[in-house]
């Protein structure tokens, strides 16, 4: 029993899917490599894989060690143009797992479609790369979303509030008074982490009411900050300073003390989507 190999066929079949497989782990590892940077290392090792296949058929083992190790090596250092030696294992990972995810579904055309040779590998070689990048651009938007939205816990005293808030690059509020970035919230959600009668002192301050008992509040540092938003003339809103803030997302934590937090009455967010939106600031310091 014997196998007919045609070698050009082989080359191109190779190289096309090196090709590709080298830009899935380039958009994967996000490297600067170009894509004629991608095509002559693609083309390389599919050469080396051609001499491999012809020279050294017989050694099964070595010619594995080879195909798999060395090209992909070589592919990985000079087609993603990575230097330095922990990326470089991240890329060679990534280059198998860009290989188990283009690969599977490669074939599983070819077979179904049933066209074979040079053509057929370009075309379906083409079709299966476009396949994945639009899952990769999915799951990039979809894990950006994610990122946007981060678990808050707001604590003054032994009183805690969860609620859900949003990374807003859009929220540039500063407060001069103590200088630090402030995030905004709801009366309604706030309000819950004070006794009754601080609740109608805060009311009566949001409100720009005289208050009978201001004292209460003193302990909050009652103040206010100045906006400006997209459309409006700006103008005031009533600011509190908590305890500690604890900000949460995935495996990412912040604990923010004395955080300043604004209260806006007027233009809060749906509880649909958030609840709290909180300053680029505190996140990224």
């Amino acid at each position: 029993m014997y196998y007919v190999l045609y070698i050009d066929v082989f080359f191109v079949e190779n190289l096309v899917m090196d090709y590709f497989l080298l830009r899935t782990a380039v958009r994967l590892m996000r490297c600067s490599a170009t894509h004629l940077r991608c095509l002559a290392a693609a083309a390389a090792g599919s050469a080396l894989t051609c001499l491999a296949v012809i020279f050294i058929r017989k050694y099964l083992l070595l010619n594995t060690i080879l195909v798999s190790v060395a090209v992909t090596a070589l592919m990985v250092r000079f087609g993603c143009k990575i230097k330095d030696k922990k990326r470089f294992l991240q890329g060679f990972l990534c280059l198998y797992l860009a290989a188990f995810l283009i690969g599977a579904l490669y074939r599983f055309l070819i077979r179904f479609a049933g066209e074979a040779g040079a053509r057929g590998s370009l075309l379906w070689g083409a079709g299966t790369y476009a396949a994945v990048t639009l899952l990769l651009r999915i799951f990039g938007i979809l894990r950006n979303r994610a990122g946007k939205y981060w678990k808050v816990v707001l604590c003054s005293g032994e009183s805690r509030k969860e609620v859900k808030g949003l990374y807003d690059t859009g929220n540039g509020l500063w407060d001069a008074t103590y200088r630090r970035p402030v995030s905004v919230i709801r009366y309604s959600l706030i309000k819950d982490l004070f006794s009754q009668e601080i609740q109608t002192e805060l009311y009566a301050f949001c409100s720009w009411e005289e208050m009978k008992r201001p004292e209460l509040l003193a302990p909050l540092h009652p103040h206010f900050v100045s906006f400006r938003g997209v459309g409006e003339a700006g103008g005031m809103l009533p600011a509190l300073v908590l305890d500690s803030l604890y900000l949460e997302n995935g495996n990412t934590s912040r604990v923010i003390s004395h955080p300043v937090i604004a209260i806006d009455r007027e233009h809060g967010s749906s509880p649909r989507s958030y609840q709290m939106i909180l300053n680029p600031n505190l996140i990224n310091s």
